[in-house]
């Protein structure tokens, strides 16, 4: 045999061992594909998305679906806002996932923050495909992956984070000698005494703050959270999630703080219109509330001069830094959607920064301000902003707690702590035996987890 065949016979046999070779990697690659895609389809299929959404109507979310179209034209998105539910959206929704009918099932579905868990059975962890545990907490505020985390899981995306601001009457605070509202608590009280104005009865005139009583004020019970966490209550045992704060003295002082308002300041009482009425009506200088709430005061009331600072902190922070409260919304996937894979893909790109400006600007052609971003490398972009610049100093530092189901433990919050608390100060140790009544209640509703749900009522404070 020659030196030319033997030469042509070795390249022969390299090609072919070699062939044989990327042969057998692609058959290693395309198999831990499809293993690590066997319960996530993939999003090279055509397929139509179902979404519920709240809040966002039709036009505004045509925006993004628009953008994504020409991204992926193999992908359609119909958007349902279920706003015009929103009294039983909650209800409806965990009712049909439980039917388990993925024909009645909406493939993305919006849920509260405070809902993780409940619903948790029901939808599809994030994919590290989408975003990697690091990377979802990396790329979203502390309160997003501290609410949207259960056992380890990641569940929803938001395309919004909201939480509490000090709406302050510019005029009122003015004629008063004052710029804005107090950073520390301790101020801030003797400032909402000093704005506050009395008729030659004592009936109020003009409210200094809306606090100190529960059902006239919209967001009481998200204002009473926040005190028991700035004061550093434990709110529930990380291991049972049964509360702890019907035993902790400083969620005992928190509510104390919050009656004395009413009791003692006598700058709120029970008998005055919903804070937001006063308001609006330039009869209250400060009061409570998220950033959506701007869009319905200006509407209210459009010649109203207003802004929104951020919530006061503990005189004495000793060492925990900042606590400010968090309140959102985000999007999850359901368990059995027949496109999971391609439901995280587009969740994915609905929270680029491309296309949260997207929205945020459609936002805005129809609101005093679009949703506040929540992404942690977009906190300056709304900052020097009425209305939004205090959620940039607040949204890093706001923090919620795991109360499971926010419309049954508000509701019981608000009810006994009113009927509980009269016009006389509360003690210490009579706002201790009010929360202890509380947290026997919530307990029951957390020791019940199967029980059938509450529904979201129109009027409560995590709605639009």
């Amino acid at each position: 045999m020659d030196t030319e065949k033997i030469k042509k016979i070795i390249l022969i046999s390299v090609i072919v061992i070699g062939i044989l070779g990327v042969v057998g990697v692609g058959v290693v690659v395309i198999n831990a594909i499809r293993n690590q895609s066997s319960a996530i389809p993939s999003t090279d299929t055509s397929a139509t998305l179902r979404i519920w959404g709240l809040w966002e109507n039709e036009g505004i979310m045509k925006s993004a679906i628009d953008a994504y179209k020409k991204v992926k034209p193999n992908i359609t998105v119909s958007y349902s806002n279920r706003e015009q539910i929103s009294s039983n959206y909650k209800s409806t929704l965990k009712s049909r996932l439980a039917e388990g009918n993925s024909q009645q099932v909406p493939d993305i579905f919006m849920i509260h923050n405070s809902w993780t868990e409940d619903f948790s059975k029901y939808m599809t962890p994030v994919p590290t495909t989408t975003f990697t545990s690091s990377q979802y907490t990396n790329t979203f505020f502390p309160a997003v992956s501290d609410s949207f985390t259960y056992k380890n899981n990641s569940y929803a995306l938001p395309i919004g984070i909201d939480g509490l601001g000090v709406y302050y009457n510019k005029k009122l605070l003015t004629d008063k000698g004052y710029t804005l509202p107090a950073e520390n608590w301790d101020q801030f009280k003797d400032q909402a005494k000093k704005l506050t104005r009395f008729d030659s009865n004592g009936n109020i005139l003009v409210g200094g703050v809306g606090m100190g009583t529960m059902n006239n004020v919209d967001f009481s019970y998200e204002i009473l959270s926040m005190l028991m966490l700035q004061n550093g209550a434990t709110m529930t045992d990380p291991t049972t999630g049964l509360t702890t704060f019907g035993t902790d003295a400083a969620a005992s002082s928190a509510l104390k703080f919050y009656t004395d308002f009413a009791t003692v300041d006598k700058g709120w009482n029970k008998t005055l219109p919903r804070d937001i009425t006063m308001f609006a009506e330039g009869r209250l200088a400060m009061m409570f509330a998220p950033l959506w709430r701007a869009d319905s005061i200006k509407k209210a009331n459009p010649t109203l001069d207003f802004d929104i600072a951020p919530v006061p902190q503990l005189a004495n922070f000793s060492g925990t830094g900042r606590v400010d409260y968090a309140d959102f919304w985000g999007y999850s996937v359901s368990s059995i959607s027949s496109y999971k894979q391609e439901s995280w893909d587009f969740l994915k790109f609905l929270t680029t920064p491309e296309t949260l400006k997207l929205l945020n600007d459609t936002e805005k052609a129809e609101r005093v301000t679009g949703e506040f971003y929540p992404r942690s490398d977009m906190v300056t972009n709304l900052s020097a902003v009425p209305f939004t610049d205090a959620f940039s100093k607040m949204m890093p530092t706001a923090k919620t707690w795991k109360m499971y189901d926010k419309e049954s433990v508000s509701a019981i919050f608000k009810t006994d702590i009113d009927s509980s608390s009269g016009s006389s100060p509360l003690s210490t140790g009579s706002a201790g035996s009010i929360l202890s009544g509380i947290a026997t209640k919530v307990d029951a509703i957390i020791a019940n987890k199967n029980s059938p749900v509450s529904n979201l009522s129109s009027s409560a404070t995590s709605t639009k």
